[in-house]
């Protein structure tokens, strides 16, 4: 694989949150594979090979050996939404995450599946929330907006973005009106939510 091949690859295995071996063993490899197929110890993979590691990535062949993205875009499923408004990301050593295709040139997109009924009616069991993540702190543009939310304290949910006491720091209210607001927290991304994709039950 030539050096660009190899960045693209690992790129796109960075923004999935993959590890070699997790995506060795889901392409039907033995667990040191990857890793010496990056680092120059093994040959380049075969045809089948690469198309198996690519389908494992949520990308096209001419993606990883051209750079060239191809519609549709396949964004992953990052996590589950359980317990109220805390989602949970999944371990990629454990669960590789499905993937979904969409139609958009919107390369940033993430998703959280919807895992009980504690979010009804707003997110309902089983549904799909799609966001289009936002690096940075400076949240002030998405203020009163639904939001999938990572903080600075590795803590995770999808809550409401309101002002906190002082700059770059926000106050994370519920949609359970009973819920204490998170307050005055650091964000390390942010997804305001762009759509829901019902499920069947």
């Amino acid at each position: 694989m030539t050096p660009e091949q190899v960045e693209r690859l690992l790129a796109r295995m960075e923004r999935l949150g993959y590890n070699t071996i997790t995506v060795s063993l889901a392409a039907g490899k033995k667990r040191g594979w990857l890793h010496d197929v990056l680092s120059g110890r093994a040959k380049s993979p075969s045809v089948d090979a690469l198309v198996a590691l690519c389908k494992v990535l949520g990308m096209s062949t001419a993606e990883l050996l051209d750079g060239q993205i191809k519609l549709p875009l396949r964004v992953p499923i990052i996590g589950e939404i359980a317990y109220s408004d805390i989602w949970r990301q999944y371990n990629s050593g454990k669960k590789l995450p499905e993937i979904i295709d969409l139609w958009t040139t919107n390369d940033d997109l993430i998703a959280v599946r919807v895992v009980d009924s504690s979010m009804a009616p707003r997110f309902q069991k089983n549904d799909i929330v799609l966001g289009n993540r936002v690096i940075g702190n400076n949240a002030d543009n998405y203020i009163g907006l639904h939001c999938i939310i990572k903080t600075a304290d590795e803590r995770t949910f999808i809550k409401v973005i309101t002002r906190g006491s002082k700059p770059n720091y926000y106050t994370l209210r519920s949609l359970d009106p009973s819920t204490p607001d998170i307050e005055d927290v650091e964000i390390v991304w942010f997804a305001p939510v762009v759509s829901i994709m019902p499920q069947s039950q």
